[in-house]
């Protein structure tokens, strides 16, 4: 036996001792690997803050962890339950809801509950989630906080539709007629902008085949088209709230994991949106501690 497998051996008697007692499914995180990888996303977004995304990472000490760590503030929630989970065992005083919801009793919650209401900011594409806020509680404790969740899809010919159809609103005048919509209705406020640009952030390009070579330049095209998109769409919204006498945007969220460092260039972003988590079986770890 070498010594790389006698430590090997090792290594899986020490995980094995561990886990003993535990009943799957649970977990193994190497801490001093997560807050590598922590700090290596913090070098990527230049500065940037990185709103942790809790899809991602699905254990509550581990975004807590995240959060005390420098380049990382609030959360970027998976569901409106787990939102005001996250608020009320104290995980952040800053969160906002990923998707927009049409959780009943969750939202009712929010629109009862001042001090969840001014922690917790809710996804919102189209008026008639507004609507139905409004049917939840017609005069609710604290304005509901919205964000209004832009689509960063590239679209270089029209029909040709690159990235996740992840919402209605894409063109400038649209978000802006959204905007002035929920302007018009004082107990919702719109206070960020987010736009996720998946065909960047969410597709690998490593290589130098022909396919990576063809990502990366659509990747390059889309982050110049994205730029312009985005800073319109802040533009046009930032001109509604001014008209409304309505406080600015408080933050304009973008990027993904796999595009901090391209992201971050971007101007008219105030703070990116990562959370990538890998789930390995014992074995696998093993083999990455042996690589």
């Amino acid at each position: 036996m070498t010594s790389d497998d006698a430590d090997a051996v090792r290594r899986r008697r020490r995980l094995d001792a561990a886990t003993v007692g535990l009943d799957a499914p649970f977990a193994l995180v190497d801490l001093d690997a997560f807050d590598a990888n922590a700090a290596d996303m913090a070098r990527r977004a230049g500065g940037m803050p990185i709103r942790v995304a809790s899809k991602s990472i699905r254990v509550r000490s581990l975004l807590e962890r995240a959060l005390s760590l420098p380049g990382f503030a609030g959360v970027l929630a998976f569901t409106a339950p787990e939102a005001i989970w996250l608020a009320e065992v104290g995980t952040s005083d800053d969160i906002v809801v990923g998707y927009p919801s049409v959780d009943r009793t969750a939202l009712t919650r929010l629109r009862r509950d001042a001090r969840l209401a001014e922690r917790i900011t809710v996804m919102i594409d189209d008026i008639a989630q507004v609507d139905l806020l409004r049917t939840l509680a017609e005069t609710p404790a604290a304005p509901t906080r919205v964000c209004l969740d832009v689509d960063a899809s590239y679209r270089p010919f029209g029909d040709v539709h690159l990235g996740a159809r992840r919402s209605p609103l894409h063109a400038a005048d649209k978000v802006a007629a959204l905007a002035s919509e929920i302007a018009a209705r004082p107990d919702v406020v719109v206070v960020g902008l987010m736009s996720y640009d998946a065909q960047v952030a969410g597709v690998g390009d490593a290589g130098r085949g022909p396919r990576a070579i063809a990502v990366r330049r659509m990747q390059a095209a889309s982050l110049t088209a994205l730029a312009t998109q985005r800073q319109q769409c802040v533009d046009a919204v930032a001109e509604v709230l001014a008209a409304s006498s309505r406080p600015p945007l408080e933050f304009v969220n973008g990027g993904g994991t796999g595009s901090l460092h391209t992201s971050s260039r971007d101007p008219s972003l105030t703070e990116l949106a990562a959370g990538e988590a890998e789930v390995l079986t014992k074995d696998e770890i093993l083999r990455t501690l042996t690589a």
